[in-house]
């Protein structure tokens, strides 16, 4: 996705996004370039004419679907697969309907969402055109910063990744700038962390994630976390949440893993394990970490200094009428 501000210009962009990638020894539709409403497209159509003569760039063919075209004359201009279509989406509807185009080898598909209002419809019609599609395009969605424009075609962007166009316009590299690897050394260094020990402390997460934890349960969050984040927040979401662990990880090298026979199966829940272990004197909501629950036992991980406290108090206790084993976790 392609985020903007107000200085962008606007026709440039949305146009050389749409030709960027494109090859001239195909012969068929490789790019679209689909904008809101027709005086967007005779803009780019315009914007084409002053700068490739009406045509593309080298031998590539830009099409453009405008309400005063006549049908006929659009008709074979997009069944002789052209390299790139202009076009909103209701033309390009028409189009397909009426087997004039083929979608099957498109490769880019620049999206201008409506501004300024209810993106339903223009949501409702791109949904539709990406049924036609071999293999999903990559999509670039242009979009102003802090809008709602992309809601409801935010499923369409696969691995999103935010540019601010003002952003790239400050890497380009200008007569008398570093180059862009010295640019790129020089932020390293302004990280607001130790890189060495987040890196390791990113592979340390990761290994944990694939041996320790439980792939359902994760699945759970991953579901209820996709319907309530963007697609587009979902990136910096992650990053606040590790910014959050890692800031507190030290803490946890003060807590000590505690083993306890009552998992899922017995319907036992981490809210009822907090509850278990703040029973015991002493221990507070505080004094626990992270509470792990799996089919047949959980862990706990409570404060080194309270661990035996603990285990003391709550070893062969009744437990919803089973007696409870509860000490200090293997070491795997």
């Amino acid at each position: 996705m392609i985020k903007t501000d107000s200085s962008w210009n606007r026709s440039a962009d949305l146009l050389s996004a749409a030709v960027a990638c494109v090859r001239s020894d195909q012969s068929v539709v490789q790019s679209l370039l689909i904008l809101p409403k027709p005086d967007d497209v005779q803009s780019i159509a315009s914007l084409s004419e002053s700068l490739f003569g009406g045509h593309g760039p080298g031998d590539l063919r830009i099409v453009h679907l405008g309400p005063a075209d006549d049908a006929r004359t659009e008709a074979t201009a997009v069944s002789a697969g052209p390299d790139v279509v202009v076009t909103t989406p209701q033309r390009l509807i028409d189009h397909i309907r009426r087997d004039n185009i083929d979608l099957a080898r498109v490769t880019v598909c620049v999206l201008d969402p409506p501004a300024g209002e209810s993106p339903g419809q223009f949501s409702a019609d791109m949904h539709y055109i990406y049924t036609k599609f071999d293999c999903r395009p990559t999509t670039i969605l242009f979009a102003h910063a802090d809008s709602d424009e992309m809601s409801g075609i935010e499923d369409l962007v696969r691995r999103p990744a935010t540019v601010s166009l003002r952003g790239t316009e400050l890497l380009k590299t200008e007569p008398g700038e570093k180059p862009r690897q010295e640019q790129t050394k020089m932020a390293n260094r302004d990280l607001p962390f130790d890189r060495e020990t987040t890196e390791q402390q990113i592979r340390d997460l990761v290994r944990r994630i694939h041996e320790d934890e439980d792939p359902v349960e994760l699945t759970q969050y991953k579901r209820f976390i996709k319907k309530h984040v963007s697609i587009f927040s979902r990136a910096y979401f992650t990053a606040y949440l590790f910014k959050q662990w890692a800031g507190g990880s030290a803490s946890s090298s003060t807590r000590t893993s505690i083993f306890v026979s009552a998992g899922r199966n017995k319907r036992v829940h981490a809210r009822d394990l907090v509850t278990l272990f703040t029973s015991t004197d002493g221990v507070t909501r505080d004094d626990i970490g992270q509470v792990k629950v799996l089919d047949n036992y959980s862990f706990v991980e409570l404060e080194t200094a309270k661990a035996k406290q603990a285990i003391d108090a709550l070893n062969g206790s009744d437990f919803r009428g089973r007696k409870l084993t509860v000490n200090y976790a293997r070491r795997k």
